[in-house]
C-alpha cells in the first residue's frame, strides 16, 4: 500500500481497534504491516511524547505544586525550576520515546516467543502502534486535567493491557491464557519485587528503631 494511503487509513484503524477490539480485528489489521508506516507512527508518537513532557513540566506540575506553597531554593521556587526544565524534558522525550518503545516491544515480543508465539516482529510493532498512538494522545490530554486526569489515565492504562493481550493473541496465534501471561508476567514480577522491597524496608526500619531504642 502506498504510504500516503496508509497514513489516510490510520484514523479509521485507530478507531476500529479502540472501539471494536478483538482477536479478529488485530488479525486483519496486522496484514497491513510495513516499515514505512511504522516509522511514520514512531516519529509521530515521539513528537506527542515531547509535547506531553513539555506540558507536564510547564503547566501540570507547576499548577499542582503551587497548591501546596512549596519552599524556595534561594530566590527560585520549585515551580520555576520545573518550568525551566520544560524544554529540556521535551527534547529528552523526543529521543528517548522511540528507544524505550523498541526496547519494550523487543522484550514483550520475545516473551511471547517463549510462550510458543509465532508472530513476526514487524506485525507485532505495527499492531501495537494501532492502539498505542491514540491511547498516548488520550492519556496526554487527560493528564492536563488536574487530579481527575491521573485516575482516568490509570483506567486507560488498564484498558491498554486488555488490548495488548488481544493483540498478542492475534499476532502470535496464542491462547488467551498464554497471551495473558506473556503480557502480564513483567508487571506481576515488578509487583512482587515491590512488595518484597517494601517488606525489607519496613523490616530494616523496625530493626533500626529497635536498635536505637536499646
Amino acid at each position: 500500500m502506498p504510504l500516503g494511503e496508509a497514513i489516510k487509513q490510520l484514523p479509521k484503524q485507530y478507531l476500529r481497534v479502540l472501539t471494536r477490539p478483538s482477536v479478529a480485528t488485530f488479525a486483519e489489521e496486522k496484514q497491513k504491516a510495513a516499515w514505512n508506516i511504522i516509522w511514520v507512527q514512531v516519529a509521530f508518537i515521539a513528537i506527542i511524547g515531547a509535547l506531553i513532557s513539555f506540558a507536564t513540566y510547564a503547566f501540570v506540575l507547576p499548577t499542582f505544586l503551587s497548591l501546596f506553597n512549596p519552599p524556595k531554593i534561594g530566590t527560585t521556587s520549585f515551580v520555576d525550576i520545573y518550568k525551566g526544565m520544560a524544554l529540556q524534558g521535551s527534547l529528552t522525550a523526543l529521543f528517548s520515546t522511540p528507544i524505550s518503545l523498541f526496547i519494550s516491544w523487543t522484550i514483550y515480543y520475545f516473551i511471547a516467543k517463549l510462550f510458543k508465539g509465532r508472530g513476526e516482529f514487524i506485525e507485532y510493532i505495527y499492531s501495537s502502534l494501532l492502539f498505542y498512538v491514540p491511547i498516548q494522545i488520550i492519556s496526554g490530554l487527560l493528564m492536563l486535567i488536574p487530579f481527575v486526569g491521573l485516575f482516568l489515565s490509570f483506567a486507560v492504562s488498564i484498558y491498554t493491557y486488555v488490548l495488548m493481550i488481544l493483540m498478542t493473541m492475534a499476532v502470535h496465534r496464542l491462547s488467551g491464557g498464554r497471551a495473558t501471561l506473556a503480557v502480564l508476567i513483567l508487571p506481576i514480577i515488578a509487583f512482587v519485587l515491590g512488595i518484597i522491597g517494601g517488606a525489607l524496608l519496613i523490616a530494616m526500619f523496625i530493626a533500626l528503631a529497635s536498635s536505637a531504642a536499646h
